[in-house]
């Protein structure tokens, strides 16, 4: 019995196997504290980014903001000088409608005049910064949903060259698809659906394709086939955005590994 006893006695943790315990203990809760700031860190460099900073960034973080925010508003002007090229090829081909007699003179000035009021809102947005307060600062469904307004209201004001606009909704979700995610994509191709669908279904407007004069043939051949370029050139344009950021990132990771490889030669210089 007393053996037994003796064995119990000695099976018992020890007082240092305890403290060892409250040491694991205590550094647990230092290593939350640590991640907890690091949380905040990444956390005020996501608000910097959308023009909310979370207290005093230094000058380097303002470069990198500001780096950020030249090139988004970059790219957002090239995509609108495409836009406005595009409504303007669309206007020159009414102007030939027109002059066929198929449509009124005061068309094409006023769907130049609505398109390009429409890129210059947008353009003064952008670099006013409105664009940077959201996570989609190309603003693909809004800007979608306003040109297929658009596309509509001048189908039903003038079915007779409905066919031009109908061509015209080709460029604007070609560009949409640029940025668009999927659930964007679902969204816009649901809302060109219900247009449509209003348009050909509930209105009986009468929806044509102008074929009757030589003067209309051309026009609307010119429409066709510059619908298709333009198709062409926005899958262009998307595969050298692809290309740049591809170089990009190549460019980010050779920068990286320079950096590891000068932090380990000063590693290797302080233990000499």
């Amino acid at each position: 019995m007393s053996i037994r006893i003796r064995q119990l006695t000695h099976n018992r943790p020890q007082i240092g196997q305890i403290r060892n315990l409250k040491a694991l203990r205590i550094k647990f809760h230092k290593r939350r504290r640590f991640d907890a700031g690091s949380l905040a860190g990444l956390m005020g460099r996501s608000v910097a980014i959308s023009g909310q900073l979370a207290g005093k960034p230094n000058s380097a973080e303002q470069a990198r903001i500001l780096a950020v925010r030249a090139r988004r508003m970059r790219q957002r002007r090239q995509v609108l000088d495409l836009i406005a090229a595009s409504y303007l090829i669309d206007a020159s081909i009414l102007l030939l409608y027109a002059f066929a007699g198929t449509i009124p003179l005061m068309v094409a000035p006023a769907y130049a005049f609505v398109g390009l009021t429409f890129v210059v809102v947008q353009i003064l947005l952008s670099e006013a910064g409105f664009n940077d307060r959201f996570k989609d600062h190309y603003l693909i469904l809004p800007i979608s949903g306003a040109n297929l307004l658009m596309m509509i209201g001048f189908s039903f004001w003038v079915p007779q060259v409905a066919f031009l606009f109908l061509c015209a909704l080709f460029i604007v979700f070609a560009f949409a698809s640029l940025r668009a995610t999927r659930i964007q994509a679902m969204i816009a191709w649901i809302a060109v659906t219900a247009a449509l669908a209003v348009l050909f279904l509930i209105t009986s407007a009468p929806l044509e394709m102008p074929h009757g004069s030589l003067l209309e043939r051309l026009a609307t051949m010119l429409a066709l086939a510059l619908t298709i370029g333009r198709c062409m050139f926005i899958g262009m344009y998307s595969n050298e955005m692809r290309d740049a950021l591809y170089k990009r990132g190549l460019q980010l990771r050779d920068a990286y590994q320079r950096i590891a490889e000068l932090a380990l030669a000063r590693r290797a210089d302080r233990r000499l």
